[in-house]
Order: C-alpha cells, then sequence, then structure tokens
C-alpha cells in the first residue's frame, strides 16, 4: 500500500501521468477497473488552480523588509513560503528533505557535505538558479559584518565553495548531524547573486509566487509563477498576505470573508469560532516548540544545579492549561546540539518543586530562586 500511495502523490503532483500511473498500479497487482478508479480518485483529491488567497497575519511591522537577514519572523510566511526557496525543507512530521537540492552527501564526521543542486530552478526573471547564488546567500549571513539574526546558526561552517555550478561544498569546523535541519531556516532562503551582491530588495526568488507588492505595516501579494519547478504547489492565481495584529479583528475578517485564513488564533474564541458557520477550525500536529533558554556558559545557568532547581520549579502542564487552552501537550524539551540551552522534564507536585528548587539554591550558597 505504501507504494501505491506514492504513486497517487506522484499523480497529484504531476511527476507522473494517467497512463503511467495505471500502467505501475497494475505492476502492482490491481486490476484494470480498480486501476483506472484509483486513478480517477486520485486526480479527483488534486488542487484546482485559480483563485485568490488572502491570509491575515501577525507582524508585518512598519520597520519589516523582505531581508532575510532582518526578518524576525512575521513576514517569513511572505518570504519564505511564497518567493523563495532553501536548499532543504522541514516537513509536517519533522523529515528534512532537499528543495533546491535534490541529494546531498556527507563525510563520516560529518564536518564535511557537499549539495548538488536541483537541474533547471529558474529565478523570476529568468536567471538560472546556480552554485555561486547559494554561496552568496550563505556568506550573506555568515561574514564578519553581517548583522544577519541567523548569523550563529552559521557558526560551525568554516568555508563554503561551489565545486561546480550545481554543487555546494560546506566544510564545517566541527562535524553536525543536524546541517541540513539549520538550513531550512527561513533566514536562508537562496537570494539571486547580481552584480557581485545577493539581490533581496527586489524580491526576486525561485518561490512558487512573483513578487507584486509590498507596504510595510499594511500588507505584502504576489502572482502565481508560471514556470514554478514544484509540481503541484502554487495553485493560486494571487496571494495577499494583510496585517492583522488584532485577534478580534481576525475572526471579524474571517466570519465575514475579507480574509480566507489567518495565523495565530486566539485560543479563548476558537470553540466560538469553530461553530460560526464557513468558518472552519483546523488544527494540525507539527514540530513546533517553545523552550526555555539557559546560556549554560553564564553565571549562573553555568551551575548544573541551578538548571536542575529551574528544571522543577517550571510547571509546563499548568502552561499549555492555562496559556494554551490545551491546545498543546507538554513534552520534554530536547536539547539541540547546535543550540546553547537545558532539558527539562516536567513535575507535578508544585510543593516538591520548590522545596526542592530551594534546597538546591542553599546548597550553592545563592539565595533562593524565585518565580512568577
Amino acid at each position: 500500500m505504501k507504494y501505491l500511495t506514492g504513486q497517487k502523490a506522484n499523480l497529484i503532483a504531476g511527476r507522473i501521468d494517467r497512463r503511467e500511473f495505471i500502467r505501475r498500479a497494475m505492476a502492482f497487482g490491481m486490476t484494470v477497473p480498480a486501476a483506472l478508479s484509483a486513478a480517477d480518485m486520485a486526480m479527483a483529491s488534486a488542487p484546482k488552480k485559480g483563485g485568490v488567497l488572502r491570509t491575515g497575519i501577525s507582524g508585518i511591522s512598519a520597520s519589516t523588509t523582505l531581508d532575510p537577514a532582518t526578518d524576525d519572523g512575521g513576514i517569513a510566511p511572505f518570504i519564505f513560503g511564497a518567493l523563495r526557496n532553501n536548499l532543504t525543507e522541514i516537513l509536517g512530521d519533522g523529515r528534512v528533505i532537499g528543495e533546491l537540492a535534490e541529494d546531498w552527501e556527507v563525510s563520516d564526521t560529518a564536518d564535511r557535505w557537499v549539495f548538488k543542486l536541483r537541474e533547471g530552478v529558474e529565478f523570476h526573471d529568468g536567471k538560472t538558479l546556480d552554485a555561486d547564488d547559494v554561496v552568496a546567500t550563505i556568506n550573506y549571513h555568515r561574514g564578519e559584518d553581517s548583522k544577519s539574526a541567523a548569523r550563529t546558526l552559521l557558526k560551525s561552517v568554516g568555508n563554503v565553495t561551489a565545486e561546480d555550478s550545481r554543487t555546494v561544498v560546506f566544510e564545517l569546523t566541527s562535524g553536525n548531524a543536524d546541517f541540513p535541519y539549520i538550513l531550512a531556516d527561513y533566514h536562508f532562503s537562496i537570494l539571486p547573486l547580481k552584480d557581485g551582491e545577493v539581490d533581496w530588495k527586489s524580491g526576486n526568488g525561485t518561490g512558487p509566487y512573483v513578487f507584486d507588492t509590498y507596504v510595510p505595516g499594511v500588507r505584502a501579494t504576489g502572482n502565481r509563477n508560471p514556470n514554478y519547478w514544484k509540481a503541484g504547489h502554487g495553485n493560486f492565481d494571487r496571494v495577499e498576505f494583510l496585517s492583522m495584529e488584532d485577534a478580534a479583528a481576525k475572526n471579524t475578517a474571517l466570519m465575514t470573508g475579507e480574509v480566507n485564513c489567518a495565523d495565530k488564533p486566539d485560543f479563548k474564541t476558537l470553540d466560538r469560532m469553530a461553530g460560526v458557520q464557513n468558518v472552519r477550525v483546523t488544527e494540525l500536529p507539527s514540530t513546533q516548540h517553545y523552550m526555555f533558554a539557559m546560556h549554560c556558559d553564564t553565571a549562573p545557568f553555568d551551575d548544573p544545579d541551578i538548571r536542575l532547581a529551574l528544571k522543577y520549579a517550571i510547571d509546563r502542564d499548568e502552561i499549555v492549561e492555562k496559556i494554551f487552552r490545551d491546545m498543546r501537550p507538554s513534552a520534554t524539551i530536547i536539547r539541540s546540539r547546535h543550540r546553547t540551552g537545558t532539558t527539562m522534564t516536567s513535575c507535578p507536585n508544585v510543593a516538591l518543586i520548590r522545596i526542592r528548587r530551594n534546597i538546591i539554591s542553599k546548597r550553592r550558597g545563592i539565595p533562593a530562586l524565585t518565580s512568577t
């Protein structure tokens, strides 16, 4: 069944046609009528092209630009999801796959990564993507004078070079098995190289939508890229991202049809919104998580006992219940290899939390820690 599911996905994405699907389904053991029916059902579920998608989002501030180095995440759905692509992408189930990179190889020590670019990918202006664009984009974030918010994520990159027009080589100062995940960060969307510099101002990219307008603090719009390289994606004729910071305004816009979807819903009103005609609340699992980060090389967090005390001081189940209205489960926070942090686990007994926290604090000779 897994094979057949994959072939249905290929048919929907346009990677194979109906005849090829039927041929493969029959080779898999299906009868002719069953293969024809499966093909019809798969094609009926394929997305239809056309229409305008209007989305209400938070974070399009008046100071936000199209520069991925300085973007704080508010306009990321437009920059990252619509205009541009990355070398890699992270799927909803947490797996990392190639995006602009069709494949990669890694050394046994995970300190040398070789990425092979997809052939024939073009920017919106017709320029063919090549390795020099990738090298220039990465160096834009890791240069000595770079103001990129993601510069620290590339701290281990000692050198990045173009071996040929479709091959990019990363030499790391230390091994990192998570490196493909880092390259999926929205800051590292690939920019075209123009006159010796990366061009972020024009909005030119390899993504499914071509830049149309951007009014900081108001809206961002794009039109469908007719030459988009990723089959089955970029199906709307036009996308519009409208700035909506107020949760009540988003709800009203959804109910009146001003927007088709909206981000960052108000958990307090989700139940009521779910009962509104023509409004659907969809809950999808993801790998998004919230963490309490500590600088483990800075006092007092360089002391493992202090970190242990804070581990027991935080009642995550209460946070989930009161802030997220039970919309998200609490879970152990996994320490990432490329982040300075600590792992926390939950403890349900608040009294025990406080006692243990203060015992550890006194043992280390510092005042009792308090939390609010």
